[in-house]
């Protein structure tokens, strides 16, 4: 069991929803801004570039914030 942080339960719950949308925002935004530049420079491969960063970015991000937190020695 963590130690309480001092923060509600509704400001702990914000902060995950916060931290998904994050990890969610990166998987797919790249690839959205890959796709439109496609479109804008007639090619085919920005997109799946855009894509695979994305996904990439992400699942680093979700790894590091489910990493426990580390001991500062108080």
């Amino acid at each position: 069991m963590n130690p309480p942080d001092g923060r509600s339960p509704m400001a702990r719950g914000m902060a995950m929803v916060a931290r998904a949308m994050a990890a969610a925002l990166m998987m797919v935004l790249p690839g959205l801004g890959g796709q439109w530049l496609d479109r804008r420079l007639e090619t085919s491969w920005l997109a799946l570039i855009g894509f695979a960063l994305g996904i990439s970015v992400s699942i680093y991000y979700l790894t590091v914030i489910s990493r426990p937190p580390m001991n500062t020695g108080d």
